[in-house]
């Protein structure tokens, strides 16, 4: 439904202009009335803030808005750094609180060493479409998996972000395994969308695969 986007490349140019420079260009090339800025929001080679371009309105034809910090109980500010640090310390909860919906990793299923189907578990690997995406702390999570190839939404199970120190031959590198309850389809080279709900436990070492499998009951 956008009817134009437009890229502006970061020329030198274009770094060097004033803030209320920037807002005319943005008033005579787009027709741009209001502008919707955010409360810490700086632009311009001035840093011209909220204030300031409010200040240039006349000058301008650009109605400033300013919309104020988001405040949420026990939470110091709504941040990507503070949804970092909270994914980090496998506080999924409180991410998802943030961004307002459960945070998420969408790839494909690849194989991978295959020993849940030996311990009862079959899981589907996950190698993340965007190798930078952040990673909740080492651990078990309660999740919802999509398969939308498949139309299947919302469907629960656990997932276990860890380097697997219970396998003898594991290399180190960390995996996304995800366990889908009430599935036993092939889904290898589908794309999977995985939802954290809910950390269940910290990655532990288990000396026998038995007692693996007893926590894996458990959770």
């Amino acid at each position: 439904g956008v009817d134009r986007v437009e890229f502006m490349h970061f020329t030198p140019e274009l770094r060097e202009i004033t803030g209320e420079e920037f807002l005319r260009r943005l008033r005579e090339r787009y027709g741009v009335r209001a502008l919707v800025v955010g409360f810490n929001n700086h632009f311009g080679a001035d840093r011209m803030d909220a204030s300031g371009a409010r200040a240039a309105e006349s000058r301008t034809g650009v109605g400033i808005v300013e919309a104020p910090p988001l405040k949420l109980a026990e939470i110091p500010a709504v941040s990507s750094t503070t949804i970092r640090e909270a994914l980090a310390g496998g506080d999924v909860e409180t991410a998802s609180r943030l961004l307002g919906a459960p945070y998420s990793l969408e790839g494909e299923v690849v194989h991978g060493a295959e020993l849940g189907h030996t311990l009862g578990y079959p899981t589907a690997n996950l190698r993340p479409s965007d190798v930078r995406a952040a990673l909740p702390a080492l651990g078990v999570y309660v999740v919802e998996a999509d398969i939308p190839e498949l139309g299947i939404y919302g469907r629960r199970g656990m997932t276990n972000i860890g380097r697997r120190p219970s396998v003898k031959d594991a290399d180190g590198s960390v995996s996304i395994e995800t366990y889908i309850f009430d599935f036993d389809g092939d889904i290898y080279g589908r794309r999977l969308r995985v939802h954290f709900l809910r950390r269940l436990r910290p990655e532990m070492k288990f000396t026998t695969l038995p007692a693996l499998v007893s926590q894996l009951d458990a959770d």
